[in-house]
């Protein structure tokens, strides 16, 4: 009868500890899984984000860049000041003098020394078609025309290059001279 007891008691704390043990590894498992579901859909936004230049030209005696994206992917791009705008350039003729400057985003129409703003968000950006679906969304088909102001100035007759990369990480580079 003593065994008995001894045995039932044995019983219940290899099952306590069992149950312990199989509470305690499903936490993590329901966590991994849930990080897996993210992973998936981020890297599915990814794979339908697809952005195409329609033009770069500058301005302003090589001050400020405007620089035509199109959205060529399915998915709507959003959250503006999320995006990396980067600028490297060449401040004087012959390729001399290499500037690279990230650019901050500013709500501002006019973009300061150091900035970049949207210059609007088009149907077709050359035939001034304003956006009339989700206003501020740079949905699929739209273009935006993204207005930079960089110091010191673009020299003539260089190569240069542009490159922004939206919320997703997604980016686009273009290459344009003065």
């Amino acid at each position: 009868m003593a065994n008995l007891l001894v045995s039932l008691i044995m019983v219940a704390v290899i099952l306590t500890v069992v149950q312990a043990f199989t509470r305690s590894s499903l936490g993590p498992q329901d966590k991994l899984a849930a990080s897996a579901k993210v992973m998936r859909a981020r890297t599915g936004e990814i794979a339908r984000t697809e952005l195409t230049s329609k033009g770069v030209t500058v301005q302003d005696a090589g001050t400020t860049i405007n620089f035509t994206v199109a959205n060529t992917g399915q998915t709507p791009l959003r959250a503006l000041d999320e995006w990396d705008l980067i600028v490297t350039y060449h401040e004087a003729a012959g390729n001399q003098g290499l500037q690279l400057q990230r650019l901050t985003y500013t709500e501002s129409a006019t973009p300061a020394n150091g900035e970049w703003t949207s210059g609007g968000i088009y149907m077709d950006a050359s035939l001034n078609d304003a956006e009339v679906f989700n206003t501020g969304i740079v949905d699929f088909g739209e273009e935006i025309v993204v207005t930079a102001k960089v110091t010191p100035a673009i020299g003539t007759d260089t190569d240069n290059l542009i490159t922004i990369a939206v919320q997703n990480g997604v980016t686009l580079s273009a290459n344009f001279s003065n």
